[in-house]
């Protein structure tokens, strides 16, 4: 029988990453809506948008789905009106959002689902913990991921992010292990440390690493932690 009772999961980077084909639709959207004959609005573009409005009133708290939406809708105003639209640039950015939301705009990994599927047999429960906003459970299931989960356990919910012992303690308590019953995987070193240093089992996944090197707690892609399960686990 397992030692581990529970694994957790980053979302992105790590279960997921950003759609190419959902970006370049996003991107093709906002051209045609500042009536330009090239995509020039990247995400890159968006981010930095988000990063001047994310914490600014009265978005200092972001706790329902409806706030997010309503945040999400200003970030794609901004990016209208810094490419020059001033007629009515809160409905085109409203009509942006409604086609293409942020929680629609991941993907999964190649790796993630046979992995997923392969702990569903294994009986682990299975959570995830993410710096985000509440959305974190929609995005998985717009996805077909959501039903994989039994704990969604997002930043903005908790007050928390990582790696503040208190988003783990939270995505622990959820499911009702303790943190040495627990593996957790995130593509950010800090992250993971953060992780460790709580008392779970946890890896840092670098997706450039050809093989694992379970001595220093490194995974090449998700398949390589079912192997540590088999050998360790």
């Amino acid at each position: 029988m397992s030692r581990f009772r529970a694994v957790f999961f980053d979302r992105d980077g790590t279960l997921t990453r950003m759609s190419p084909a959902r970006l370049d639709a996003l991107s093709c959207a906002f051209a045609q809506a500042i009536r330009s004959d090239a995509p020039t609005i990247t995400w890159s573009v968006c981010l930095a948008a988000f990063q001047r409005i994310h914490g600014s009133p009265p978005f200092v708290h972001v706790r329902t789905l409806e706030q997010e939406h309503e945040f999400w809708r200003a970030v794609y105003e901004a990016v209208l009106r810094d490419a020059g639209v001033r007629r009515a640039p809160a409905v085109a950015a409203r009509a942006l959002y409604a086609e293409h939301p942020f929680y629609r705009l991941m993907e999964p990994y190649e790796d993630t689902v046979p992995v997923l599927e392969e702990l569903r047999r294994r009986e682990y429960r299975l959570g995830v913990i993410s710096d985000t906003f509440p959305s974190l459970e929609l995005t998985l299931r717009e996805m077909s991921l959501g039903g994989y989960f039994e704990s969604f356990t997002a930043s903005a919910l908790v007050g928390a992010g990582k790696p503040d012992p208190a988003i783990f303690r939270a995505a622990a308590d959820s499911l009702g292990v303790s943190p040495q019953e627990a593996v957790f995987v995130d593509d950010t070193l800090r992250e993971a440390d953060g992780a460790g240093k709580f008392g779970f089992t946890a890896f840092h996944l670098d997706r450039t690493l050809a093989e694992p090197d379970f001595a220093h707690w490194k995974l090449g892609n998700l398949c390589h932690l079912v192997h540590y399960l088999d050998v360790y686990g």
